[in-house]
């Protein structure tokens, strides 16, 4: 097994972390605000809120940190996308769906080049660059409806952003749900690689 050097910078390893705390906060708090019953939650509805809009806006400060970070660094360069990106991720596709339980190599090693496979490429920069911000701008406007609009138009307004908002919401809530099967099936030592500074990892697991 081919053993290449891997080591995730302090800065993304804490934000990561960060990011991945308010992210599942946001959608638990959410999910609380949009069905749970009032009488029936362990806080009161007004609490839940706050906690909503404190995180949503510790995400906001959050998601500029990453893509002023990103253009700062050379790690920026691993999420954008080549055109063969689709053709590789039907590859990569088979080997989550056939290949994995099959006992098959990787077709995408990760090297100084290459920091994630096809799928996860598309579905990091996906989720960073579009569906993220789309739920930040959203959240923004709907917390400052009020300010931002004060004729009929603003409930109209904020029916298009609650939809939008909630739209990302969910993608972003599937991508978490499979970013965190897929780190446990591929081993503990995923959560390593990002929680502590490793210096190498295997190639092929």
């Amino acid at each position: 097994m081919d053993k290449l050097n891997q080591s995730y910078p302090s800065w993304l390893r804490f934000w990561h972390s960060v990011n991945g705390i308010l992210c599942l906060t946001l959608v638990i708090t959410g999910l609380m605000m949009q069905y749970a019953q009032p009488e029936k939650i362990l806080i009161s509805l007004g609490t839940v809120i706050y906690i909503h809009n404190f995180c949503g806006i510790a995400l906001i400060i959050s998601w500029i940190f990453f893509i002023l970070a990103n253009g700062l660094t050379n790690n920026g360069s691993y999420y954008w996308p080549k055109m063969k990106v689709f053709k590789e991720s039907i590859i990569q596709l088979r080997y989550y769906a056939y290949g994995m339980f099959k006992g098959e190599h990787k077709p995408f090693k990760e090297d100084k080049t290459r920091k994630f496979n096809p799928l996860q490429q598309m579905a990091y920069w996906s989720t960073m660059y579009i569906f993220l911000p789309l739920m930040v701008i959203t959240g923004f406007v709907m917390y400052n409806i009020e300010r931002l609009l004060i004729d009929d138009k603003s409930i109209l307004v904020y029916q298009i952003c609650d939809f939008i908002h909630l739209s990302a919401a969910f993608m972003i809530s599937v991508f978490l749900v499979i970013h965190l099967y897929l780190a446990f099936i591929e081993g503990i030592t995923n959560f390593k690689k990002i929680i502590f500074k490793s210096k190498t990892y295997d190639g092929d697991n």
